[in-house]
């Protein structure tokens, strides 16, 4: 089972827990679509 590393922001109290950059890479390489490998890039 794949583990994930999620980064937990605090908005004023409020816990929002999101996928970690390395996790969302990881995530837009496997999709494939365009417009995750565009992404993908921007986010390099």
């Amino acid at each position: 089972m794949p583990t994930t590393r999620k980064v937990i922001l605090d908005d004023d109290g409020l816990a929002i827990p999101m996928i970690s950059l390395p996790d969302l890479k990881k995530n837009k390489q496997a999709g494939g679509r365009l417009k995750d490998l565009v992404d993908l890039e921007e986010l390099s």
